[in-house]
């Protein structure tokens, strides 16, 4: 049986991500919107001012850069940009935690828990993450030590998500807090490093090729996940042809290809030198023709336009929350010493199965996008204190009444998506240390 990486379960559409990561602000707001912030926390100027009132522009799934919280019209662009990004990483701290807990309950329940456990019946919220996935880990440890390891090696290789910036997000968020509304800003491809550069090539592709799980892309070369073709070298996973000595292939190759993939790639394809370069995914660094269009796969360089610091910080954020991004992939690499005896058991080979579609979130959340998302979440938390705490001196002060209550309920948002994306990392590692260390 093939080991293919199918593709991750299907998302919630956005609709339904908005509505959980609204729950989570309705949830928040009885205790923070009217109520004196922390003294200790990173927003304590607000604590001795008297707020009237509640804040109710504050409201995620909505452009908050074009809303009026009342605040003084010198400081609106940079707040707006403050309070886009904490609804912004509301949402996808609330989609990491959803994932990685979804994950491990899956996997807990595959290798043989129960939803009635009693160190997971009732939990909800960061103690039901902790709890299905110490769960997972411990059917994982029995599993590995009874049945998965003993019948011989295996690795999981991990191709995680390409993301790219779409530079126009960042550009109209920057376009706002700019000093000189003259001043032009460069476009995307010239704040992007050149093997940064990410578009639609339609002539040689003289970079690499990014496929992903769900959408492969054809391949003339290494392949960094699943290679779908012939295999110029040891394949591991399933052989559709006759296996020679030393693990080639001579045939189709459904795995992990160790040499010149021929086919389909299901992560990034490097070209041979006698390659084709043809790409029919996005090419990233470098094609023989002008992209039809242009991301980046990083942050783009410092603008050309003067910009408030703390604003290009929430910017630039704002751009990372909103990267399109690939679907990572994990590929189980069989053993020449067991492929005969995988094959041959289907209670493996399910294991196996499961394995290859949660450990993705896992890994994506564990060392993938999580912590880099964790990090420009907190980048733009704190830059969000440097945009407010000058401001609250004074009768009102700039913020005014309105802005100073939605402060605080910004301040609540941003600890809170700061936490869940804390817990889904750490609960994702308890899992991941369970796996076998790569032979």
């Amino acid at each position: 049986m093939p080991t293919t990486a199918a593709p991750p379960s299907p998302r919630p559409d956005d609709r339904v991500r908005v509505a959980t990561a609204l729950a989570v602000a309705i949830a928040l707001a009885p205790l923070t919107q009217c109520k004196p912030p922390d003294k200790n926390g990173a927003f304590g100027a607000l604590a001795p001012k008297e707020v009237a009132g509640c804040c109710t522009d504050f409201r995620i799934g909505y452009d908050m850069m074009v809303t009026d919280f009342g605040v003084d019209p010198g400081i609106r662009a940079p707040y707006g940009a403050f309070a886009q990004a904490m609804g912004d990483y509301v949402v996808m701290s609330t989609r990491l935690l959803d994932d990685v807990t979804g994950a491990c309950r899956n996997l807990a329940l595959d290798f043989g828990g129960k939803e009635e456990d009693p160190s997971v019946h009732g939990r909800s919220g960061s103690e039901a993450s902790y709890a299905w996935c110490n769960l997972a880990a411990r059917r994982l440890q029995d599993a590995f030590t009874d049945s998965l390891q003993p019948a011989g090696h295996f690795n999981a290789h991990f191709a995680p998500a390409d993301c790219w910036v779409d530079g126009s997000i960042v550009g109209r968020c920057e376009a706002g807090c700019t000093a000189d509304t003259s001043c032009e800003e460069k476009q995307t491809a010239d704040r992007c490093d050149k093997e940064q550069i990410v578009g639609m090539c339609t002539g040689k592709c003289t970079g690499t090729c990014q496929g992903s799980a769900i959408v492969p892309a054809s391949c003339e070369g290494t392949c960094d996940a699943e290679c779908e073709g012939a295999c110029a070298g040891s394949c591991y996973g399933s052989c559709e042809g006759v296996i020679q000595a030393g693990g080639r292939c001579r045939g189709v190759c459904m795995g992990t290809c160790e040499g010149v993939c021929k086919g389909r790639c299901t992560g990034v394809c490097h070209y041979a030198k006698a390659a084709a370069g043809k790409c029919d995914g996005p090419c990233r660094g470098g094609c023989s023709t002008p992209y039809t269009t242009v991301k980046c796969a990083t942050d783009l360089n410092a603008p050309k336009c003067p910009v408030d610091g703390a604003c290009e910080a929430n910017c630039k954020a704002i751009g990372q929350a909103r990267a399109s991004c690939s679907a990572p992939s994990v590929t189980i690499a069989l053993g020449d010493d067991i492929s005969k005896e995988i094959s041959a058991d289907m209670g493996i080979q399910t294991k196996l199965r499961t394995l290859e579609l949660n450990l993705p979130k896992l890994m994506a959340a564990a060392q993938g996008r999580g912590p880099q998302l964790e990090a420009e979440a907190k980048a733009a938390y704190e830059a969000g204190d440097k945009i407010v705490a000058d401001k609250v001196r004074g009768a009102e002060g700039k913020l005014g009444l309105k802005g100073s209550a939605c402060a605080r309920v910004m301040q609540a948002a941003g600890e809170q998506s700061l936490q869940d994306f804390h817990v889904a990392i750490d609960a994702a590692r308890i899992v991941l240390r369970t796996l076998p260390t790569p032979k």
